[in-house]
């Protein structure tokens, strides 16, 4: 019984379901880690410039971040759509390096805003890493169909 439905080296196969699990793992943590992320990036000094001095308590700084949670999640919610649409277009090589380059794009503003102290940088990484994760979701999803179905 042939395990792949059309014809592929098993190994590029394996490589492809191995990456998509890389990569579906460091999003997830982009996804679901951000209550862990909040105290780094309060620790960084992310939206520090709205607070008063000596104000250990910022609500402003809070309210920043949790208006940036709110958008990475709305976005994580709406990433699929065109993602799907661009995979129908372009096929899963060419998307895979686009969401390749989305986790760059992210990570670099994410080290820009500590470099250089500029908060919204924050904000737009952390926008560009939420709506990667949920394109890699249904590109490793379109990858499933190079195996074969269990017939019964």
């Amino acid at each position: 019984d042939p395990i792949l439905r059309f014809p592929v080296l098993k190994s590029r196969a394996i490589r492809t379901v191995f990456f998509n699990l890389m990569v579906l793992l460091i999003g997830s943590g982009t996804v679901y880690g951000y209550n862990a992320l909040r105290p780094v990036l309060v620790g960084e000094g992310a939206y520090s410039e709205e607070c008063e001095e000596g104000d250990p308590d910022c609500a402003q700084q809070r309210l920043t971040l949790n208006l940036t949670e709110t958008t990475c999640f709305f976005i994580i919610d709406i990433a699929a759509l065109p993602c799907g649409i661009l995979l129908d277009m372009f096929g899963i090589n060419l998307v895979s390096y686009w969401l390749a380059l989305g986790y760059a794009l992210g990570n670099a503003f994410m080290v820009l805003a500590s470099y250089t102290n500029i908060s919204h940088f924050y904000s737009v990484g952390l926008i560009i890493l939420a709506g990667v994760p949920a394109c890699s979701y249904i590109t490793g999803l379109a990858s499933g169909k190079m195996f074969a179905g269990k017939k019964t």
